[in-house]
């Protein structure tokens, strides 16, 4: 049976996971089961939601794992573009509303080894293949690039700035870490 407390949550670094519990009388033993983005906890009518939290949290590192790894699964190639090169403008000029800086120029291009880049003279390039990744994907090279346009290195400062932001930065970064090859082709 489904327990109707519906999904739970635990935080794990700067992630959250979420996770669902089905409880049966005829389970003698708990067991966790990822797949995908959906993590189901098999438990017996017994344990205790106190109990059931403690086991998902000591598998937290397990589980972030096993959800990267299906991540890394989708074949991106068959992705469409769901993104255009509008819409990277318009996330450019939100971010930067809300750093409070202005780029120069901001150009899209096709780029073999950057997801992007800042210049000295405020101009952001950004690559085309981003258009295949993920929002919060997308959102991080953007933000990341115009906080460069404020501090130009990668100082405690800098992820500083790239947190109060977007606390989970970390999450699409290895997001772009796993899925760069596939997604630059």
């Amino acid at each position: 049976m489904l327990d109707t407390n519906t999904v739970r949550k635990i935080s794990f670094g700067n992630s959250v996971i979420e996770y669902s519990v089905i409880k049966s009388k005829r389970r003698k033993t708990s067991q966790i089961m990822v797949d995908g983005e959906e993590v189901i906890v098999r438990t017996p009518v017994t344990k205790k939601n106190s109990e059931i939290k403690k086991i998902v949290e000591s598998k937290a590192s397990w589980i972030f794992k096993k959800q990267l790894e299906f991540k890394k699964r989708i074949d991106v190639n068959y992705i469409p573009k769901k993104y255009t090169k509008k819409f990277l403008l318009k996330q450019v000029n939100s971010y930067a509303g809300k750093v409070g800086i202005t780029p120069s120029k901001v150009t899209i291009k096709k780029m073999r080894t950057r997801w992007g880049s800042a210049s000295k003279d405020n101009v952001i390039n950004l690559n085309e293949h981003l258009l295949k990744a993920p929002k919060g994907a997308i959102d991080y090279v953007i933000l990341h690039e115009i906080c460069h346009l404020k501090i130009r290195n990668h100082s405690h400062r800098f992820w500083e700035l790239v947190r109060k932001f977007m606390p989970n930065y970390i999450e699409n970064r290895k997001w772009l870490e796993v899925n760069s090859t596939r997604i630059v082709e």
